[in-house]
């Protein structure tokens, strides 16, 4: 039956932990994690949402999240909590599925037996968990909101709805390379056919650091880090792409890695004075060439500015139309800072605004 999703061998010594009541997938996360002890495999017990109180697409929603996140905290088998109830059951009390038997199977078809790699930052930042299964990749994905993710995942990608409906991504050509156009909602989906290598290779790649001190007009050096992940030698390209008020220096870099072997590239970052703070997209353009041509894109997000001062803006017209702007500053560290503060308005003369002795009180000028 499929009334338990087991994931491995059930062991002798084993702690089951039942929902009284149901956890979201973020408080299972918690609750899970601080479940773990050494040599103890975990059981889940889940509930899913009651019929009458939310319809088929949220209780959906909830119950595949809710295996997911079992699955990535270790559970080693997950079990739905009195199938046969007629509120929050996967089946009728004749044995005919309900309306969250088929979201059960598929979820435990999709996750059961394979191994969890991580997350990968999409475009649009849709939520997602990637898994391996033999030597292809798989990834749930979701978001709040509708949005269109696009970049490339592999050759036969294939959507697979929690209901069980499927449909073949097409790649389509673009700038930075061959890339698949993925709608998500709310509604978690899973995508199999990923390339293994392709999804590694993103899941390794990172910064040495991912913070920018806000300073104009001086050079900051960062560094990027990657791995081979195809198992055999490649050669290629990167190109790095950052917002317009930002100088980069050496964006580009070609290289060659044998097998399993890493590389580092050092670039050179200036911050112009109309740089914005806070986090800043970068994209990373590869052409790697190993048993063909992969051309694909990495995105990353850097921090300008290194979290110690937080400046917030309101901005209104008063009256007489004119626009107003209310600076609000947070001084987090132990020293009093004074600061510089510059207002460009195209074809207007800059403005500037000193503000001294900022405190650990909240300022607003």
């Amino acid at each position: 039956m499929h009334e338990v999703a087991e994931l491995s061998d059930p062991p002798w010594d084993f702690l089951a932990m039942t929902e009284t009541p149901s956890f979201s997938h973020v408080e299972l996360a918690r609750y899970a994690k601080d479940g773990v002890s050494e040599g103890v495999q975990n059981w889940v017990t889940l509930r899913p949402l009651p019929r009458e109180s939310y319809d088929p697409q949220t209780r959906a929603t909830d119950l595949v999240l809710r295996m997911i996140q079992s699955k990535i905290s270790g559970a080693k088998a997950v079990f739905a909590s009195n199938p046969s109830d007629p509120s929050r059951g996967l089946l009728n009390q004749d044995g005919t599925p309900q309306d969250l038997f088929v979201p059960w199977c598929i979820t435990t078809r999709m996750v059961g037996g394979a191994r969890y790699l991580g997350s990968l930052q999409l475009p649009n930042g849709s939520s997602n968990h990637v898994f391996a299964r033999g030597d292809e990749a798989r990834m749930v994905v979701w978001n709040e909101t509708a949005v269109t993710e696009s970049l490339y995942l592999g050759d036969q990608v294939t959507r697979i709805d929690p209901w069980g409906r499927e449909s073949v991504l097409p790649n389509s050509e673009q700038t930075a390379g061959q890339q698949q156009q993925v709608q998500v909602g709310p509604l978690p989906t899973f995508l199999t056919g990923l390339d293994l290598a392709l999804a590694t290779w993103r899941l390794n790649f990172s910064f040495e650091q991912d913070e920018l001190a806000n300073v104009f007009g001086r050079q900051q050096t960062a560094q990027l880090r990657f791995k081979n992940t195809f198992g055999e030698g490649v050669g290629g390209t990167l190109q790095l792409h950052a917002p317009p008020s930002w100088k980069i220096a050496n964006p580009v870099l070609r290289f060659k890695l044998g097998t399993d072997d890493d590389a580092r590239h050092d670039f050179g970052i200036m911050l112009q004075a109309n740089s914005s703070s806070g986090p800043q997209p970068l994209r990373i353009d590869f052409d790697v060439f190993a048993d063909k041509q992969y051309r694909f894109s990495i995105h990353r997000t850097m921090q300008v500015g290194l979290g110690d001062v937080v400046v917030e803006t309101d901005t209104w017209l008063d009256d007489e139309g004119r626009l107003v702007i209310e600076q609000h500053f947070m001084n987090q560290t132990d020293t009093r800072l004074s600061l510089n503060c510059y207002l460009f308005v195209p074809g207007r003369r800059r403005l500037r605004m000193q503000v001294f002795d900022v405190g650990p009180v909240r300022v607003t000028k």
